[in-house]
């Protein structure tokens, strides 16, 4: 198994050693001095570049949130580490020349950054930077494009084969204390076991579970199980103005198995314990809260916080060598399961919302041995049973 290469999300890269240049060389357009640069506000920066183009306002602030808000999160990160390179360069940001961009990248390649994280950066880049006086811009310069095809053939990109830690594992230890009986278990012990379990039977992401609501309507106790719509204003990460929205619908493990102790793994269970628990503690329409006064609602990175934290319950023998274990990683490993389990790839992708099967089988399949309900049944129940 190759380990991927550690990717720091932003900050200052290093950078490569000659001497800083006059804040004349940067070009036309520069609108501070290096040492007046604040921490970049993407949106911001998008919405100024669509007005300097001619743009009304509205229409500029329109385009300026067309990036998801993930994305926007992403570019703040990456802009932040670009604009304190730039400041120590005595170069603008917002005009920079082509030598002073690729000195940038290389830097970053330098510092051990695969090339995905790369492109993110030049992403990043590219909707503020003016463009450069050939008329070429970031995304259009020969020069860049050249310089990111170096990266890859010096640095092609690698990829796990196995999971950084092992489902049967976590579910064993969530069957034990301190996570049962349910009804003994703490707010927090409590609360990790069910984001957790509804992780794996959904496959989705975590700002899916950020943004599943106890609006009216929103959660249906039905017959054959729990139906989920999440708030009306999550857009998933895929989604496009022609999918359909964001819907979870999860069975209970007892309509699939006759076997008594197979309730401590059933993600319907621990959503009824959770929502009696938490129903009068809320103070908004969220429905993960955190576990301690004044209970407000959950954080995207304290729903991480709890998958891991449920990962690592089942000690360092569930955990691959030298791989820190991911929130993420439950929508590849649920799904693998599934998969291995005889749940088709068409189930899958419409349970765990991928826009194709290329999505699933090159960036989230996983060499793991041994319609929506069938995909969450087989997901737990597969990997409870190779325990």
């Amino acid at each position: 198994m190759v380990s991927r290469a550690h990717e720091p999300a932003g900050g200052e890269p290093e950078a490569p050693s000659r001497s800083p240049r006059s804040n004349s060389a940067a070009g036309v357009g520069s609108s501070a001095s290096p040492t007046e640069l604040t921490p970049p506000d993407c949106l911001a920066l998008i919405r100024e570049s669509g007005t300097q183009a001619g743009l009304s306002e509205r229409a500029a602030s329109l385009v300026a949130r067309s990036r998801r808000e993930s994305t926007r999160e992403a570019y703040n990160s990456r802009l932040a580490g670009y604009y304190s390179w730039c400041q120590s360069h005595g170069v603008d940001p917002r005009s920079a020349p082509l030598r002073d961009v690729a000195d940038f990248l290389v830097s970053l390649f330098d510092k051990g950054l695969t090339i995905s994280t790369i492109r993110g950066y030049r992403s990043a880049i590219a909707a503020v930077h003016t463009g450069f006086e050939d008329g070429s811009t970031i995304s259009t310069a020969p020069s860049l494009s050249g310089l990111l095809r170096t990266f890859f053939l010096e640095r092609p990109p690698s990829r796990r084969l196995l999971p950084s830690w092992s489902l049967p594992r976590v579910l064993e230890a969530l069957a034990r204390s301190p996570f049962e009986p349910l009804a003994e278990a703490s707010l927090r012990d409590l609360t990790i076991k069910t984001v957790f379990l509804l992780a794996i039977a959904s496959g989705q992401r975590r700002s899916a579970l950020h943004a599943l609501s106890t609006l009216q309507g929103h959660i249906r106790w039905e017959r054959a199980g729990v139906r989920l719509i999440l708030n009306p204003s999550y857009v998933a990460k895929n989604q496009t103005a022609a999918s359909s929205p964001v819907e979870i619908f999860i069975q209970p493990l007892a309509a699939h198995s006759s076997i008594a102790e197979d309730k401590v793994w059933c993600p319907v269970r621990a959503l009824k314990y959770y929502w009696a628990r938490t129903k009068d503690r809320r103070s908004g329409d969220q429905l993960f809260v955190v576990t301690k006064e004044p209970f407000s609602a959950a954080s995207k990175d304290t729903i991480s916080k709890w998958i891991v934290a449920a990962i690592k319950a089942a000690g360092p023998e569930a955990l691959s060598p030298g791989v820190a274990p991911r929130a993420h990683d439950t929508r590849g490993i649920s799904a693998s399961w599934a998969l291995f389990a005889g749940v088709s790839v068409e189930e899958i992708q419409k349970a765990a919302y991928w826009r194709s099967p290329n999505s699933f089988i090159s960036f989230y399949l996983r060499d793991v041995p041994a319609a929506v309900p069938s995909f969450s049944r087989a997901a737990l129940l597969s990997a409870a049973k190779s325990r």
